[in-house]
């Protein structure tokens, strides 16, 4: 049945016997979709035949809830119903105004035919259905609406509603919708993991159901559904994502198209989606999680919103090499009474390095040059990973020197050193002591002197400094101008 801004959906009609009367529920579908509401017109018919005829409007206090083992919803809603004649003239409905008392079917079986489940409209097996009043109470008809005893949907009951209006809400229509979708629109793979979890299934029905099936609804869904293929999303994980407002989804599914679906972009993306539900950040395009929380973060967007040389030319470089990927996290242990340890162990296997923070109760600015100290450890992981597969131009013939003297002596048993730690330290302090205290001073506003900020630079590199560069009590001045900065910034990070 059609009209001018509407069709009555007659594919499904729910037929309700209580008392004398029959109720026939059917959807209607608007020209222009509405996700705050649904209709649905009600024909009623009493024992002499007479047939009167109602437009029920139920404004949504929540989406349509979607349980695929009832096929069936969960509707949360407020109705508002109106009485109405149809002009045969023109085909134009006049809405009536009179007092009407509403009251619906509800069932809240279980799948294992016992009742006390979520409440849902009755499906074809639910054998817990209860009327129940849903809409205006009208006193004035002469029955108590709160009299009626319990009912079904093929009769029964008491007389409390028999003067009322029942409806068993009908948004059946939709049902139609999700058939075509799963059967149309889903390849078998896919299919098998939408089906694979009831709680995956129904958050894509119930998004489906609140765009009325568009075309974008409906390709955003399939692209979640690949993504949660591809990374094995458990249903937890996947219906957070589902829901992100900052479009997870769709990031990790261009990156995986980009890289192929590689085991290694697959390994990258599920700990992005780890760490982001964590609290968390990954940067797909720069292929870089940040899992820093706190004071220990501030600092990085610090360091990153200044995007300073040094930044550019060690964590920055993560940004423009797909083969590898940077997790900064505080996830992690750390030997000794190190505040921060880079761990590129793994780089060979999978391409990730992890800088891992242990506390974050130092000063803004010694952070900041915790921050860039660990970035030039993953640089040189990073380095040394391309220079072993052939893909880096660039020669360090001193770095790879004392990669090969410690591993020389790593049998020596008077060394009980790290080989690889000790070449990466003994290389940072020949090299980026003065580079750290340049960064940190740019990002203090050059507010003092260098040699103010060269202890950040030295700080964990003093021991290598096998060329007595701190000689005379020049380390002991370089920490106490330390201080001075500290006491005396206005970078900070509460």
């Amino acid at each position: 049945m059609k009209h001018s801004n509407f069709t009555i959906d007659t594919t499904s009609i729910k037929k309700i016997n209580y008392g004398k009367n029959i109720t026939y529920t059917m959807f209607i579908k608007r020209s222009e979709f509405n996700e705050n509401y649904f209709e649905n017109l009600i024909l009623k018919i009493d024992s002499v035949k007479n047939v009167e005829a109602y437009i029920v409007k139920y404004t949504l206090n929540s989406p349509l809830e979607f349980y695929s083992e009832h096929e069936s919803f969960s509707i949360d809603a407020e109705p508002e119903i109106t009485r109405i004649t149809l002009e045969n003239t023109d085909d134009s409905i006049m809405a009536r105004s009179t007092c009407i008392s509403l009251y619906s079917t509800r069932c809240n079986g279980t799948l294992n035919s016992g009742c006390g489940g979520a409440w849902h409209t009755p499906g074809p097996n639910c054998q817990c259905v209860v009327i129940y009043e849903s809409g205006l109470d009208c006193s004035t008809q002469g029955d108590d609406p709160n009299t009626g005893g319990g009912g079904d949907s093929s009769g029964g009951g008491g007389g409390g509603y028999n003067d009322g209006v029942v409806t068993a809400p009908n948004v059946d229509a939709y049902l139609w919708d999700l058939k075509n979708f799963t059967s149309g629109e889903l390849s078998s793979d896919q299919r098998s993991y939408y089906n694979s979890n009831a709680n995956i299934k129904n958050n894509i029905n119930t998004y489906l159901i609140s765009k009325n099936f568009s075309v974008f609804s409906v390709l955003d869904s399939k692209l979640a559904i690949n993504v949660g293929m591809a990374l094995s999303l458990d249903y937890k994980v996947f219906n957070w994502a589902f829901k992100n407002s900052n479009n997870i989804l769709e990031r990790a599914s261009s990156y995986l198209t980009k890289n192929g679906n590689s085991p290694q972009s697959i390994a990258f993306a599920l700990e992005g989606l780890l760490v982001t539900k964590d609290g968390g950040d990954v940067d797909f395009e720069d292929q870089i999680i940040n899992n820093l929380k706190g004071k220990a973060n501030c600092a990085y967007q610090k360091l990153k919103k200044q995007n300073g040389d040094l930044f550019k030319t060690t964590i920055g470089k993560f940004i423009d090499d797909p083969k590898y990927n940077l997790i900064i996290t505080t996830v992690g242990a750390c030997g000794g009474e190190d505040t921060a340890c880079t761990n590129g162990r793994e780089v060979d296997k999978d391409g990730t390095i992890k800088i891992i923070f242990k506390n974050a109760y130092e000063p803004t600015l010694e952070l900041a040059a915790s921050i860039l100290h660990e970035g030039i450890h993953a640089e040189l992981f990073r380095y040394v990973s391309r220079r072993k597969s052939g893909v880096d131009p660039n020669d360090r013939p001193r770095l790879l020197q004392l990669y090969q003297y410690y591993k020389g002596i790593v049998d020596n048993p008077n060394y009980n050193g790290d080989p690889v730690t000790d070449a990466q330290h003994t290389y940072m302090a020949e090299n980026y002591v003065k580079p750290i205290a340049e960064a940190i001073r740019s990002l203090d506003g050059n507010k003092y002197l260098l040699e103010y900020y060269m202890w950040y630079g030295w700080e964990g590199l003093e021991k290598y400094d096998f060329e007595n560069r701190l000689a005379n009590g020049l380390d002991t001045k370089y920490n106490n101008y330390q201080e001075i900065v500290n006491n005396n910034t206005s970078v900070k990070c509460d």
